[in-house]
């Protein structure tokens, strides 16, 4: 199962330089599927959580603006910085281990 990802915001949760978060857009093109992937990466636990586009928008945040941005915003405009470029489309296979819940996510 191959998925379309592009990455459209990442940042660092510290305290170790390589502590991070990466959001995804993901389409899972056996399933015609489109969704949001967070992925973390900390010293202490490492993980990905799934979201659907609506649940994630429901939010508010800089993840939430980034995405917004991407598919919205003129991508010429003073200041705008892109996390990828456009033509930047990665097909990967998903991650093996079942997504981790916003409950486990938080201990």
């Amino acid at each position: 199962m191959a998925v379309i990802e592009r990455k459209f915001y990442q940042s660092w949760r510290g305290p170790a330089p390589a502590d991070e978060d990466s959001w995804w857009l993901v389409f899972d093109e056996e399933v015609r599927r489109l969704l949001v992937r967070h992925e973390w990466q900390a010293s202490a636990h490492s993980g990905f959580d799934e979201f659907e586009i609506a649940e994630f928008l429901e939010r508010t945040g800089e993840a939430q603006t980034a995405l917004t941005d991407s598919l919205f915003a003129d991508p010429d405009a003073p200041g705008r910085e892109r996390v990828t470029p456009p033509d930047a489309l990665t097909r990967r296979d998903p991650p093996a281990h079942p997504p981790v819940s916003r409950d486990q996510a938080a201990l």
